[in-house]
């Protein structure tokens, strides 16, 4: 893959685009018993368990569930949007 390539997947929080906790992008081979598709050979997927609480909003485990102390069973850019939605239509949850 090329260095273009490489950058404009590193620009991307592929956490809130794919249904992920999170992602790491490394370059290289990967692991022989990483997960492949027979179309994208240059692709290996290695799962792993996300780290932290699950979120009860969104459902993504993070480690920073219970850092916002108003809404301490969800992540903080769940906490801002539920924020958002209170202040717009002033009801709370």
């Amino acid at each position: 893959m090329d260095a273009d390539a490489v950058a404009a997947l590193r620009s991307v929080d592929f956490a809130e685009i794919c249904i992920t906790s999170g992602l790491t992008l490394e370059e290289g081979d990967g692991p022989a018993d990483a997960f492949r598709l027979d179309d994208l050979k240059n692709v290996a997927v290695v799962p792993a368990k996300a780290e932290g609480k699950k979120c009860a909003r969104s459902w993504k485990y993070s480690a920073e569930i219970g850092s916002d102390p108003d809404f301490p069973d969800i992540t903080p850019r769940d906490a801002e949007a539920v924020r958002e939605w209170q202040t717009r239509f002033g009801k709370t949850v």
